[in-house]
């Protein structure tokens, strides 16, 4: 399967700061923050139009993340199960938010299943790119065992 994993993050606490960026410092930061990446698009929450123009105007592709918040739970859980995510130990507010993260029991009470929306940027990205990257499987075939025929017959070579 695939393996993703976060090795980098990038993160401004406009608290401990004592002040926020713009868009375009923002834009910078992060133009700079992947600077020696190969990156060639970036997942953005979709509702970040402002955002995104600055991005765009610094050369950045923007795709819109899946924005579905318990989906984007769930997949991001099934895939630290089965050991196919890992977050680096440098990575300490995404492994903070991780660590923190509850959910919402006024909304239990009511009946929804809903996460507390605070101190949750990191996760939310990391939400996004497992919610929205995907990893292409070439299948040539609709069916299986012709898909799996032409795959061995075209790596065979490489075990000899």
């Amino acid at each position: 399967g695939k393996k993703m994993w976060v090795e980098k993050e990038y993160f401004w606490d406009p608290k401990s700061k004592q002040r926020g960026k713009t868009n375009s410092e923002y834009a910078y930061d992060v133009i700079e923050f992947l600077q020696d990446y190969n990156v060639l698009s970036i997942y953005i929450d979709p509702s970040a139009a402002s955002f995104k123009i600055e991005m765009r105007k610094a050369g950045m592709t923007m795709i819109d993340a899946n924005n579905e918040v318990l989906d984007g739970i769930q997949m991001t859980i099934n895939e630290m199960q089965k050991g196919n995510l890992s977050i680096l130990d440098c990575c300490k507010n995404t492994i903070r938010e991780i660590e923190s993260y509850v959910w919402d029991i006024k909304a239990a009470e009511k009946g929804d299943d809903e996460p507390v929306k605070k101190n949750d940027h990191c996760i939310d990205a990391l939400r996004y790119a497992v919610a929205t990257h995907k990893i292409s499987v070439y299948q040539p075939y609709k069916d299986a065992e012709r898909s799996e025929e032409w795959r061995r017959n075209k790596y065979d070579h490489y075990r000899r």
